[in-house]
């Protein structure tokens, strides 16, 4: 056994099964070609085993990612990696212009040692760019753009999940063990811990740090009469359907803070200081940070039905188990249509999970407890190598345009491809304008049958809303008086929430469901547009054949223009939602004026003077759906703008910088 595996064992917290590994000879070339056997030979714990495992594979990708130095990139002795075969070859190109540049880089490496994480490559990157930004000095046009360019390529890539139940369902432990921090969130014990909004992210830091944000006194006070309002007008409502229990949980949140006492006072004692003795900030408005080592120093004061009802043995028991269990949750998602407009069904992915048996190491068969697999999901959302190989792709074109700008004047050439690109992009930006008005022209006519059928049926919603059958005018008057209160939603104790301005909305809505998935695809790889933007190509590659003075230039506009469309994608994926909601948004601001009203009204007869305030209103107000249609079509109009005059600046400006600029004062060797 060698220092690299006993540390290894280590650091994944597996010093216990040291000495099985040196009893066996473990050494790092052996440890590398371990098979499932011998593995479970060598650590006879199932919790041991399974984290063994997957830090195994996690070494052998990381291993697989990265290859072993070969040669220095300049006199002082420092290498740059490839990543991968594709990255290979843009590194390659990297090392050759870099050896011009000889940055002052922060790391000495060996050419024996063993080849860099990818961490490493792209701080090393950085600090290139870094030395090549502060090598742009001059005022100059080509260098302002330089630096700009250099700038922009540190982009954030973090994707945010969500992790929705009710108080106490078990949010805290799935996420302590997705991460494997037993104990970084409290749960159990302590009660509602996650019954208010929280976020764990990894940082760079070695530190733990907790941010917690406090409100104001008049805020709390405000959230505590809603939390009490929202009891109160779902007293009546036990017989409504559907079972669900309430996402809000109001009930909980008051009892965790205040015990069962809130139910007893009003809402303004409750705002006494006897409340907040041990949490002074609590009704400041700032946010405290707690700082330590280690998880169980940081400790923060304020963190559901069983789905098998009881523990099922043997494991095959549990599995049959567990396929029906799974089964029955993609039914449910399939007799949602809502969703179903939007998502196909292999969007969905369905886990059955233990977090205390994984955070305990009991029973982490992946067959049967499936943390490993939604861990694996998760990590992959935010693939630290497309991070590394997006930097370098952009750092390669901006000093692959350095390179070419600091050569030898080649104007005729220059000239020439200026001028063919200039019209490849006129040809390309009327082809993008050409599909995207097509694509509006179709939800036009959509939104014109929507519009037509809203206008003729629109009444037969109303009453279903207005008069439901299950419920008796008593229930029901405390279930509209919340909607109006709430502009038109209600939100029920049990059951769905109902939203009035989308049930008016539905024919809109449904007109154009079918063309909205296809335009914007929630599989990214289909492309927006039908993928009008993705084929968007100024014919570089061809270029680069024919034209080999200017290659280093075309490099560089390849680079930015597959740079440019991703950057657009994400633009569509955050306008998307905005466009879909603008139909039920323009109705509920439509209807705002007669929910004030409704909400008006007292005493006896209200339930009357509400529903004859609302059937009247939108009698009245049959003009809201074709402005429904004006606003989505005004905005997919907006966004086509959008897409065009980014395709077209960033790609002109590209084109001039790169053939028409000169290179007054770009750094050299003796200015780094």
């Amino acid at each position: 056994m060698d220092d690299f595996v006993r540390n290894k064992l280590t650091e994944w917290k597996l010093s216990d099964w040291i000495d099985a590994f040196e009893a066996q000879e473990i050494d790092e070339e052996s440890l590398y070609h371990l098979n499932d056997q011998e593995i479970d030979q060598l650590i006879t714990k199932a919790g041991p085993r399974v984290k063994f495992k997957e830090k195994l594979k996690m070494l052998k990708e990381e291993q697989n990612t990265t290859q072993p130095q070969k040669e220095a990139v300049n006199t002082s002795g420092q290498d740059f990696p490839s990543i991968s075969e594709r990255g290979k070859r843009k590194s390659d190109h990297l090392q050759s212009e870099t050896r011009k540049w000889q940055p002052p880089l922060k790391k000495q490496y060996n050419c024996a040692a063993r080849s860099q994480s990818e961490t490493e490559i792209l701080s090393d990157v950085k600090n290139i760019m870094r030395c090549v930004s502060e090598g742009l000095h001059g005022r100059d046009k080509l260098s302002a753009f330089l630096k700009d360019k250099i700038k922009n390529l540190e982009t954030e890539r973090r994707h945010l999940v969500g992790v929705f139940g009710k108080t106490g369902a078990g949010k805290s432990s799935l996420i302590n063990a997705i991460i494997n921090k037993e104990g970084l969130l409290p749960s159990g014990s302590v009660s509602a811990c996650t019954s208010v909004m929280i976020k764990v992210e990894a940082t760079n830091g070695s530190k733990y740090e907790a941010h917690i944000e406090f409100i104001t006194k008049e805020d709390w006070e405000d959230e505590v009469q809603s939390l009490k309002q929202a009891l109160e007008d779902n007293d009546d409502n036990d017989d409504d359907d559907g079972g669900n229990d309430d996402l809000l949980d109001p009930d909980g949140k008051l009892s965790a803070l205040y015990g069962e006492e809130w139910k007893e006072r009003s809402t303004h004692s409750l705002m006494d200081n006897k409340y907040f003795i041990d949490i002074p900030e609590f009704r400041t408005s700032k946010i405290k940070i707690l700082k330590s080592d280690s998880v169980g120093e940081v400790e923060v004061k304020c963190s559901e039905k069983s789905i098998l009802g009881r523990s099922v043995r043997p494991v095959c028991k549990l599995q049959w188990v567990q396929k029906k269990i799974k089964n029955a949750v993609k039914n449910e998602f399939k007799k949602r249509k809502t969703i179903t407009n939007h998502f196909s069904e292999h969007c969905f992915k369905v886990f059955t999970v233990s977090s205390k048996e994984f955070l305990k190491g009991e029973n982490v068969n992946s067959d049967v407890n499936e943390i490993l697999k939604l861990k694996e999901i998760l990590k992959n959302l935010n693939d630290a190598h497309s991070e590394t190989l997006n930097y370098v792709s952009g750092a390669h074109g901006i000093l692959s345009l350095i390179q070419g700008a600091r050569s030898g004047e080649v104007v005729e050439q220059k000239n020439d491809v200026f001028a063919i690109l200039e019209g490849n992009l006129s040809i390309q930006l009327n082809q993008v304008k050409k599909a995207i008005e097509d694509i509006i022209k179709a939800f036009e006519q959509c939104l014109s049958e929507g519009v037509e059928k809203s206008k003729k049926a629109c009444e037969k919603k109303l009453k279903s809303f207005l008069y439901p059958s299950k419920k008796t005018n008593r229930a029901f008057h405390m279930t509209l008086k919340s909607a109006v209160r709430n502009d038109g939603i209600q939100k029920p104790k049990k059951g769905k929430p109902k939203n009035l301005n989308m049930i008016l909305a539905s024919y809109l809505t449904e007109s154009i469901d079918e063309k909205f998935r296809d335009t914007f695809p929630n599989n990214i790889k289909c492309g927006h547009f039908n993928g009008a933007i993705d084929a968007f190509s100024l014919s570089t590659d061809s270029l680069i054949e024919k034209y080999k003075d200017v290659k280093l230039q075309l490099t560089f506009l390849q680079t930015e223009g597959e740079k440019m469309k991703t950057k657009l994608n994400k633009t569509i994926l955050t306008q998307k939602k905005l466009i879909y909601n603008s139909l039920t948004e323009t109705i509920k601001d439509n209807m705002k004026e007669c929910y004030k009203e409704a909400a008006a009204f007292t005493g006896k007869g209200t339930l009357k003077n509400m529903r004859d305030t609302i059937e009247r209103h939108v009698h009245s107000k049959m003009d809201m759906f074709e402005e429904a249609k004006n606003v989505m079509l005004e905005l997919l109009n907006d966004l086509k703008e959008t897409v065009l005059r980014t395709l077209e600046k960033t790609m002109k400006d590209s084109i001039e910088h790169s053939l028409k600029s000169e290179a007054c004062s770009l750094p050299g060797k003796q200015n780094i």
